[in-house]
């Protein structure tokens, strides 16, 4: 049986490993590729990465830059291990990487995909997103399609270099990426105040944790588990909450903006609420409201969460938008979601209390309650 390409490729550097660095790398065009390559990591990288991985590491040859490396050749590895003892480098797949979700700060590769079918670049851009942090980066090169065609040269013979690709191929693969068409959108003004301009830095630290989160069918959201700690000071920044009924400045300030628009869309996308908290005081009037009663979703790290399951058939993705003046939410899925219509029903106790409800006008289902106290 002829074998599949990709271990072609991995018997090709088995074979290779003891004379790689020698043949490829020990002469004038091998110094000047080195060269290049590590210019553009120089100028890609900030030094300040915390965790980088090189995929199709090798031999070693420019994992000083990284802590961390895979190769699908074990004998490559041997040697690269040799060089860098104490680095951790494990035999794997760039298309399925042992690795955690969000893990890396950096990923880089090259001299590989130009050898791989697109399938498989695809694959390991895909991994890459999935184990890079929000902003995290990714960096590789490709032959250009459009410069093989130029020169007249547009494949090889066999695997060895014989992929090319344009620009868009590489940035919108969306075949491979589910195109996400359907989407409910929420949008909300920002209310001016003192603490304007550190809630809106706020909610754009959340939003580089929200954006584009793949939700997959049965899979939970939690807010805190995705947005981290509202309390790291490097990251956020002091605004306006309310506690114990009572309006107080910390740091984090203001994302609850971010957790009630989440929760709204939500509801009208008929997700599962798993947990939701309101606030205890309802601070505004009729006139000064920016999103409708019994909609928010207060959140306080270690103790209340707003949490929701994916109980649809299709992938869900958030994409939160900081404008100026106001807040917007898109959330999108592969499949038709149509908003619920909603009904929103107010009842105030003797004491003072408020009582809200919200249900689907449909199904008249409840779908929210929440319970304000009197401002004190």
């Amino acid at each position: 049986m002829e074998k599949k390409q990709g271990d072609k490729i991995i018997d090709y550097y088995n074979n290779l490993a003891p004379t790689y660095d020698e043949n490829r790398f020990d002469n004038t065009y091998g110094h000047f590729i080195d060269s290049e390559e590590r210019h553009v990591l120089n100028r890609l990288l900030t030094g300040k990465e915390n965790k980088v991985l090189e995929i199709a590491c090798g031999t070693g040859r420019l994992l000083d830059y990284a802590g961390y490396g895979i190769d699908a050749s074990e004998k490559m590895l041997t040697i690269a291990r040799q060089k860098f003892p104490k680095k951790d480098l494990q035999q794997s797949l760039g298309q399925s990487t042992p690795f955690n979700d969000a893990y890396f700060d950096a990923v880089y590769s090259f001299h590989l995909m130009m050898h791989l079918e697109q399938e498989d670049i695809y694959g390991i851009i895909k991994e890459s997103h999935r184990i890079l942090k929000p902003k995290g980066r990714l960096i590789f090169d490709i032959p250009s399609l459009s410069r093989r065609k130029l020169f007249g040269r547009e494949h090889g013979n066999g695997w060895h270099g014989n992929t090319a690709l344009n620009q868009t191929d590489v940035a919108r693969p969306t075949d491979k990426f589910p195109a996400m068409p359907y989407s409910i959108t929420v949008s909300q003004p920002l209310l001016p105040s003192p603490t304007l301009e550190n809630k809106k830095h706020n909610l754009c630290v959340a939003a580089d944790r929200i954006n584009n989160l793949l939700i997959r069918p049965g899979e939970v959201f939690s807010f805190w588990h995705t947005v981290g700690n509202p309390n790291d000071q490097t990251r956020f920044r002091e605004g306006r909450s309310i506690h114990a009924g009572r309006v107080t400045f910390d740091v984090g300030g203001g994302l609850c903006q971010a957790s009630g628009i989440i929760h709204h869309a939500a509801l009208l996308a008929g997700l599962h609420i798993l947990e939701r908290y309101n606030h205890s005081v309802d601070l505004y009037t009729e006139k000064s409201r920016f999103a409708p009663i019994g909609t928010d979703a207060t959140v306080f790290y270690g103790f209340k969460d707003l949490r929701f399951r994916n109980n649809t058939d299709g992938n869900i993705r958030l994409q939160l938008e900081i404008d100026t003046d106001k807040v917007t939410l898109h959330m999108s899925s592969n499949i038709p979601i149509h908003p619920k219509s909603l009904s929103t029903d107010i009842k105030i106790s003797p004491d003072g209390n408020k009582m809200v409800s919200i249900a689907d006008t449909t199904t008249l289902r409840i779908v929210s309650t929440s319970l304000y106290r009197p401002l004190p």
